[in-house]
């Protein structure tokens, strides 16, 4: 009997890969969201509306053998200045608060979940290599997935087996954060970030999606693990080898305090920090990535 997943957030672009990774797998895969227009784009889901009503949270999760939560306002929205800041931590620990309550309501509650979390949680570590045995770091989104994890406290004492990915920048074609540095380089005015020498940690999505099955498939397997590429990119590298791809020019340096102008603390954040985090727990279980390096990213992005 084919086993069901309940994946909250399936209408944004990440879930959507992981709704088509688990139905490749044979999977009946229920999805909850709070754009239900929106979310009739994939048939083969079976639909169900986002409510701050535990109970009828419950009736969607009733039968499931795992949740998955990918539900958060994005960083991106904003620039995290105090009114969407609040709206960023609220939205991610109060997903998992509902769902926690609705797992209690379960008559035949799922065995399994699955909360996505954010390499951010590390903060700027500058040139030092983190992985999970790594403690969090300081600065916004460091706190926000701290306080993010920390709502799984009632699911871990219950006994269920949670899993936590801390992903990193989800690359595919139709991600934003790929196009926002695509657009510049095809226009011939790609560059640096201030010194570029930051480490990004990055993911294909596709990979994110195939992790996160593969995690689940591991009855074993429970806790924190970073779901990002085990080879992190310098940014000035990266628009680098965008650049030579595309038979363009990547000399232009944005200053940090001209990112700030533009996105406030979302630059400090998202663009100037320092993140060379590593899968080193997935790893050890044996997984293989399709993308691990970003050279062969970047021929799967402009293929």
């Amino acid at each position: 009997m084919a086993k069901t997943i309940l994946i909250s957030g399936a209408s944004g672009w990440v879930g959507r890969h992981v709704a088509d990774c688990f139905l490749q797998q044979g999977w009946r895969v229920r999805g909850l969201s709070r754009q239900p227009a929106r979310s009739k784009l994939n048939s083969k889901l079976d639909w169900y509306s986002w409510s701050n009503d535990a109970d009828v949270l419950a009736a969607a999760m009733e039968h499931s053998d795992v949740v998955v939560n990918l539900v958060g306002e994005p960083i991106s929205a904003g620039r995290l200045d105090e009114a969407h800041r609040r709206l960023v931590l609220q939205s991610r620990v109060e997903s998992v608060q509902h769902l926690s309550s609705a797992f209690f309501r379960c008559a035949s509650p799922p065995d399994c979940f699955f909360q996505i979390s954010a390499t951010g949680f590390y903060g700027d570590a500058g040139e030092a290599e983190v992985d999970e045995r790594c403690g969090p770091g300081k600065g916004i989104l460091s706190e926000v997935c701290l306080a993010w994890e920390g709502a799984l406290s009632e699911l871990r004492r219950s006994g269920l087996r949670v899993l936590v990915g801390r992903l990193g920048m989800a690359l595919g074609k139709e991600s934003e954060a790929w196009n926002q540095l695509l657009g510049p380089i095809r226009g011939g005015l790609g560059g640096r970030f201030a010194s570029g020498k930051q480490w990004w940690s990055w993911i294909d999505v596709e990979d994110a999606a195939r992790a996160m099955h593969f995690l689940i498939a591991q009855s074993d397997a429970h806790g924190v693990f970073n779901i990002c590429s085990p080879e992190p990119v310098r940014q000035g590298d990266l628009v680098a080898a965008i650049a030579q791809r595309l038979h363009r020019p990547a000399f232009a340096q944005l200053p940090a305090f001209v990112l700030r102008a533009l996105g406030g603390r979302v630059a400090d954040e998202l663009l100037l920090s320092s993140c060379r985090a590593v899968p080193r727990r997935l790893l050890e279980l044996g997984f293989s990535f399709l993308a691990p390096q970003v050279e062969l990213e970047l021929e799967r992005l402009l293929a």
